[in-house]
């Protein structure tokens, strides 16, 4: 049967030949379903991979290699004593309490007219989570779509 004004072409192949053809069509489809599982597990290894390894080189680019440092509180039960909270990667030795007294100056700001002035409104930061990307992704999608849809109707006149 024709369908969209095709000719109906359907190859004659000899009789003795139809046997050889059914069993190479069985070892094709079970090696087709090996190679698609394969497939599958490889893929999905290279994404838990990827995952994996650029989650480890985010984390070593961005921590910071500062010591940490002991937080002390002042004991109530002994004026004069502190006690370290615990934490298991903080020195917990005492140490004298050194912090400088606030200062009472209050910060001079420069008048309003001067370009050095810093602005009194607030900055926002961009919005670059994944709603952009998902809607960069459906635009895309959208757009070759259309072209590929122009593109098969000047093809088939």
């Amino acid at each position: 049967m024709a369908f969209f004004r095709r000719k109906n072409t359907e190859p004659v192949v000899l009789p003795e030949l139809e046997k050889y053809y059914d069993a190479e069509r069985r070892e094709r489809s079970g090696l087709a379903w090996l190679l698609a599982f394969v497939s599958i597990a490889a893929v999905a290894l290279i994404l838990i991979g990827m995952f994996f390894g650029g989650r480890w080189l985010y984390r070593t680019l961005t921590t910071d290699d500062k010591p940490k440092t002991a937080v002390v509180q002042n004991d109530p039960k002994t004026p004069g004593t502190t006690t370290p909270k615990s934490d298991s990667n903080v020195d917990t030795s005492p140490k004298p309490d050194t912090t400088p007294p606030p200062a009472t100056t209050p910060p001079v700001t420069p008048p309003a007219s001067s370009p050095a002035a810093p602005s009194s409104s607030t900055t926002t930061l961009s919005n670059t989570g994944p709603t952009s990307v998902v809607s960069y992704f459906i635009l895309t999608t959208l757009i070759g779509t259309l072209l590929y849809r122009m593109k098969l109707r000047n093809s088939v006149r």
